[in-house]
């Protein structure tokens, strides 16, 4: 119960606002009889005083300057009030009016040339994008600051560009990047005898180290963070290293002396009244003494863990719901000014784009135009050379084979001639022949003998009629057996032989005949001409051939 009540006063004495002032004080930051400078310089002094733990007293503050710079001119104390407004609202969650005033802030740093003051905008301005997750943003404004700083020599400022950057690479991920910036932020901070920024640094080093379970290193960098700000005026970061390295003698199994540490940590956060590095402390030393077998004092300072925590969740919860009502108002803002600037400059370029469009097309079209004629004049040309030469070559090869064709069937028709003549004189040598001997035989008793040689002269003749016919049919079937097989070129060399022979008005016994063949395998040859030839039945096939 005693415990209970002494928690319930740290929550009372660290949410308690003490709005009176000295009557002095007040006095003279209303009388307007004081020079405004004088006035404004005192009042973000004040403001600057309480930001750390009296957050609303710098808020009552800064009420009072905004009165007075509205009704001023002086744009140093503007750009002052804006950026203190800023700072503000960031604390209370309000991240959208913190930026939109930051900016504000950064327009009027940069028209009067306050490169300190543009590198604080800056470096705040990130830190709100690092807040809301745009790291890439961040990144870039955390540079222009650090640029900035480089520029002025403010080796602090640098230091804490550096450092900055450093936990954007954390909060990203890129532990080794990380780790370099924080080290140079703590070379730069070291060569100024700057305690701020060196305890920050190594302390943020540690932690690294001690992610990775390199714990020797960890502690290394914690202790010396402590040693540099334990007698400082820091005390809020003494709490933070000494729980840090009560954490890694809990890993290293040093109960005892992570004891030591957690119990200071656990009185400077009391003393502070600092709900959220309470719960921390207490947490690390419920730890502690439950590793030592004290589980009354564990228990009891974990109830104290979890009682703070309740007060943080419910701060946290607040200041995330304000956070996100911010953010979304954030969000809303940024659309409607990217959507205003795509407004604006669609506007300046829509004349520029009109002028320039109707140049821009007949350029384009004369330049298309101007190849497309290059290309079809070369195609034609091309395709011209290309015909000329394939009908030179079918000329050429049409006149060859012409010239052959009609040797081969020049030396074909004498040959043929040749044979002709010789049947011819055959054939009337043995016409003679049988009308003698039949004059012989009207004569002669012996008839039997007889008979059978002029039955054979007539067999012989009609073998040399046949012959001297298929002579006159290759004479004149050549061109005739060309066209046909252009026309139906399924058909064969026999039916191709059979169709020269029809067209000689030949019966089909003849065809039998001439062929060696019966009556039926003529007609079956006939069918299947008639079939490969596309024929309708009622056409005559003698007479289409001899159309062709």
């Amino acid at each position: 119960m005693k415990n209970f009540v002494i928690l319930i006063y740290l929550l009372l004495t660290f949410s308690g606002i003490c709005f009176s002032q000295p009557k002095q004080l007040n006095s003279f930051i209303h009388d307007s009889t004081v020079v405004d400078t004088l006035r404004l310089k005192k009042i973000f002094e004040l403001v600057e005083y309480h930001h750390l733990h009296q957050l609303d007293s710098s808020v009552y503050y800064w009420k009072i300057a905004q009165e007075i710079v509205n009704k001023s001119t002086h744009k140093y104390w503007k750009a002052e009030s804006h950026l203190w407004g800023a700072w503000l609202m960031e604390q209370k969650g309000n991240l959208s009016y913190a930026l939109e005033n930051y900016f504000e802030a950064l327009s009027i740093y940069e028209e009067i040339n306050d490169l300190q003051g543009v590198a604080v905008t800056q470096n705040n301005i990130a830190t709100i994008y690092k807040t809301l997750g745009e790291y890439d943003s961040s990144l870039e404004f955390h540079y222009k600051s650090l640029k900035n700083r480089s520029n002025i020599k403010d080796s602090s400022g640098i230091a804490n560009s550096l450092n900055n950057i450093a936990q954007v690479y954390f909060a990203l991920g890129e532990i080794d990047s990380s780790l370099f910036f924080h080290k140079q932020s703590y070379k730069i901070a070291k060569s100024i005898n700057d305690d701020e920024y060196m305890g920050v640094s190594l302390n943020d080093i540690g932690i690294i180290h001690k992610n990775r379970m390199e714990l020797d290193s960890a502690f290394k960098y914690i202790s010396m963070a402590y040693d540099i700000t334990k007698n400082s005026l820091y005390k809020n970061s003494n709490a933070a290293h000494l729980n840090n390295l009560a954490q890694i003698q809990i890993l290293k199994g040093n109960y005892q002396d992570a004891k030591i540490y957690a119990e200071k940590s656990y009185e400077i956060a009391k003393e502070l009244s600092y709900p959220r590095q309470i719960a921390y402390s207490s947490l690390t030393l419920s730890k502690v003494y439950q590793a030592l077998k004290n589980y009354k004092k564990g228990l009891e300072l974990y109830q104290t863990h979890m009682i703070m925590k309740d007060s943080v969740i419910n701060q946290d919860v607040l200041r995330k719901s304000i956070n996100e009502k911010a953010k979304y108002e954030y969000e809303k803002e940024k659309i409607i000014r990217e959507e205003k600037f795509k407004a604006e400059k669609k506007l300046l370029i829509k004349e520029k784009i009109f002028q320039n469009r109707i140049s821009f097309f007949i350029a384009i079209t004369l330049v298309l135009s101007f190849i497309f004629i290059l290309i079809l004049i070369k195609r034609y040309k091309t395709i011209k050379q290309q015909k000329e030469l394939i009908i030179q070559a079918n000329n050429k090869a049409v006149k060859l084979e012409k010239e052959k064709h009609e040797l081969e069937l020049l030396n074909k028709i004498r040959d043929i001639e040749n044979l002709n003549n010789q049947a011819r004189v055959l054939i009337s040598f043995r016409k003679k022949l049988i009308e003698q001997l039949l004059e012989v035989k009207r004569r002669s008793e012996n008839n039997k003998e007889l008979s059978f040689v002029i039955t054979e002269l007539k067999t012989e003749l009609g073998e040399d009629q046949k012959r001297l016919l298929l002579n006159d049919n290759d004479k004149i079937g050549s061109e005739f057996n060309n066209r046909l097989l252009v026309a139906h070129p399924k058909l064969s060399k026999t039916e191709l032989e059979i169709c020269s022979l029809l067209t000689l008005n030949l019966s089909t016994k003849e065809l039998a005949n001439i062929r060696n063949t019966s009556i039926n395998t003529i007609n079956v040859a006939k069918s299947r001409i008639r079939k490969k030839i596309n024929l309708n039945q009622d056409d005559d096939l003698v007479t289409y051939l001899k159309q062709i």
